[in-house]
Order: structure tokens, then C-alpha cells, then sequence
């Protein structure tokens, strides 16, 4: 009777181990699913992040590029302004010299 009564216990013990194994299993197969969409989800942001960072350097390079074309400019005309006014200064002084003249002739 008593080995009956062990292998009784022994048999429910082994049921309930099954039962509790049967539940890590489900856990960890859960547990892989998690991880895969997770990986998943980890590859698809790096490749957004680097799709985003490549953008910002093609924008950073772009407003460089706009920058030093501006200052290039900005020094263009800046030189022509001046070469205008260096004209024109010196227009106004050959008409003040022709106008000299003209006074000291009358």
C-alpha cells in the first residue's frame, strides 16, 4: 500500500512538473516572440535612423553649399559696388576738372 501511495505522489509530481513545464515552454516561446518583433522593430529604427542621418548630412551639405554661394556673391557685388563708386568718383572729378576749365577760359 505504501508503494502505491509513492507512486501515487511520484505520478502527481510528475503531472504537476509537466504542467509547470508545459507553462515555461509557453513563456519562453512568448518570450522568443517578444524578441523577434523586437529585432524587428530595432532593424527597421536603425535603418530609419540612418536614412535620416544620411538626409541631414545631404541638408547640412546643401546649406554649406547655399552659404558660401551667398558670401561669393555678397563679395561680387560688394566689389562692384566699389568699382562703381571708384567710377564714378572719378567721373565726378573729370567733370569738376572740365568744369575748372571752362570758368578759368570764360
Amino acid at each position: 500500500f505504501k508503494l502505491q501511495s509513492v507512486t501515487a505522489q511520484l505520478e502527481t509530481l510528475q503531472q504537476q512538473t509537466k504542467g509547470e513545464q508545459g507553462k515555461h515552454w509557453e513563456e519562453l516561446k512568448k518570450l522568443k516572440d517578444s524578441e523577434s518583433f523586437l529585432l524587428e522593430e530595432v532593424d527597421r529604427l536603425t535603418q530609419d535612423l540612418n536614412e535620416k542621418t544620411i538626409d541631414l548630412h545631404t541638408v547640412t551639405s546643401n546649406a554649406t553649399n547655399m552659404e558660401t554661394a551667398l558670401r561669393n556673391e555678397n563679395n561680387t557685388a560688394s566689389t562692384m559696388v566699389s568699382t562703381l563708386k571708384d567710377e564714378l568718383e572719378k567721373r565726378l572729378k573729370d567733370i569738376m576738372n572740365l568744369r575748372e576749365e571752362r570758368d578759368t577760359l570764360q
